[in-house]
């Protein structure tokens, strides 16, 4: 069967929901009603999101990179003996 708190997981899950899409609307509507009044409206350059998706992925493919090569140049023998 389920477990006991299942029910009040499920319904916290839905009040979560709730609120997430009643705040992101409000958040939505006031931002852009107050953006609407603002003197200089800033472009969107496509290169200064390609750029920073280019510096976070590289950043992610890097560190993940290093961890792997740390995991692989572990000798298992050695760290059985350790224990």
């Amino acid at each position: 069967g389920r477990p006991v708190h299942s029910n009040d997981i499920h319904s916290f899950h839905f009040i979560l929901c709730f609120f997430r899409a009643v705040i992101r609307f409000l958040s939505y509507a006031i931002v852009s009603r107050w953006l609407e009044n603002y003197p200089d409206k800033a472009e969107g350059l496509w290169w200064v999101y390609a750029a920073g998706c280019i510096v976070v992925l590289s950043v992610a493919f890097i560190s993940i990179f290093r961890q792997v090569y740390m995991l692989v140049d572990v000798n298992p023998a050695e760290v059985l003996k350790k224990d």
